[in-house]
């Protein structure tokens, strides 16, 4: 891997979306998110969840392990081994972040079937399977651990809330004499 400094989720999302000259609300759309989830990745707010980084990699046109190393969550070290496992799985022609994201599950489970697939198919040697295996371990473990320090906000990448009828403001004004009648259950000045 080369020596150059690396750059952040947030600067990479923020770089990246005004290469494209769009907003950040049409950066949350095209990656399925809220727009204030969007928003706070790139104020490093908050973190996108597992099942967001293959996509957001793609977006962003970086592998995986790229985007792991950019949030420290991989040390130099283990992504240059998680690169040249996925090297080692591509001879066969097959691309390792996007085979991985045809697997079900999360993220950590398509990871573990892509080490399984890997080893059977004989693309990826058992040495390799097994170092990248405690890797997607240690991650799966210090990101259970992060969310329960710091709750579920620490991800906060729902899809976007859409209402289900449109929201309209009341014809007029509600008078605060008026109250609902137990009898009509109507809103009105005065119970009949």
């Amino acid at each position: 891997m080369a020596s150059s400094s690396v750059v952040s989720i947030a600067d990479r999302l923020k770089q990246r979306r005004e290469e494209l000259g769009i907003s950040q609300a049409q950066a949350a759309r095209e990656l399925d998110v809220a727009r204030t989830a969007y928003g706070l990745w790139e104020m490093e707010a908050a973190k996108p969840a597992p099942d967001r980084w293959r996509l957001i990699a793609s977006w962003l046109g970086v592998s995986v392990t790229t985007m792991l190393l950019a949030e420290e969550l991989v040390t130099r070290d283990e992504a240059e081994m998680a690169e040249v496992t996925a090297l080692a799985f591509g001879r066969s022609g097959r691309d390792w972040d996007a085979t991985g994201a045809g697997k079900t599950g999360d993220f950590f489970e398509q990871a573990r079937a892509l080490i399984t697939d890997g080893t059977e198919s004989g693309d990826i040697t058992s040495e390799q399977a097994e170092a990248f295996a405690v890797l997607v371990q240690r991650i799966e473990q210090e990101r259970v651990e992060m969310e329960s320090k710091r709750g579920k906000r620490w991800s906060c990448d729902g899809p976007t809330p859409r209402p289900s009828l449109p929201l309209a403001p009341p014809a007029r004004p509600l008078r605060s004499s008026w109250r609902i009648c137990p009898t009509s259950r109507l809103l009105s000045g005065a119970c009949s």
